[in-house]
């Protein structure tokens, strides 16, 4: 096993000013976040389990992705049943418990994750829905409430995320699984 230090994704995040960092540091730490996913799809192993809990990061922005507990090799065409993952970072077709393709699955939690850093908060829950709905009570509170976010899908993309970053996010936080980006 290789070593890479103690700091988590989340830790990393949580460190910082508003909780994110910028769409520069996001790319160089991202875009290995990518290859090791690319990597894992190659070899037909979904991960179903990605969050900044399960990256690790060191100060030269060298990662690991860890937590292989809900990981399983995979035909690119074999529809998964077990619903697994962590709720803020599950897609639409985990939230409504219809069968899926594990690479599409990671490719959302990507996404999830790509917001996440670029932002601060999660595009499905907490304030980011009270603003985007004008409601008054905080969504997003409970698991109902998340997953009924995710089924909506619609969140608010802030304004100094750049509109190339805009166009990824929402790319790959499609509600047809067919129409997400690959890892490649």
């Amino acid at each position: 096993m290789e070593y890479i230090g103690k700091t988590s994704l989340y830790q990393y995040l949580k460190s910082k000013p508003k909780k994110r960092i910028s769409e520069q540091e996001t790319k160089k730490i991202f875009r290995r976040i990518i290859m090791g996913i690319q990597y894992l799809h190659s070899k037909k192993i979904a991960h179903r389990d990605i969050k900044l809990d399960n990256i690790m990061v060191n100060e030269n922005y060298d990662v690991k992705i860890i937590d292989f507990g809900f990981s399983l090799f995979t035909t690119n065409n074999k529809k998964l049943n077990l619903h697994c993952g962590t709720p803020s970072y599950m897609a639409p077709e985990l939230v409504a418990k219809k069968d899926y393709l594990g690479q599409p699955v990671d490719v959302w939690a990507l996404g999830v994750l790509l917001y996440k850093m670029l932002t601060g908060y999660y595009p499905f829950n907490g304030i980011q829905l009270t603003r985007l709905f004008n409601i008054n009570r905080l969504k997003g509170k409970t698991d109902k409430e998340l997953f009924h976010a995710i089924r909506r899908g619609k969140f608010r993309m802030p304004e100094h995320i750049t509109t190339s970053a805009q166009k990824v996010i929402k790319w790959m936080l499609d509600h047809e699984p067919e129409k997400r980006p690959t890892a490649q």
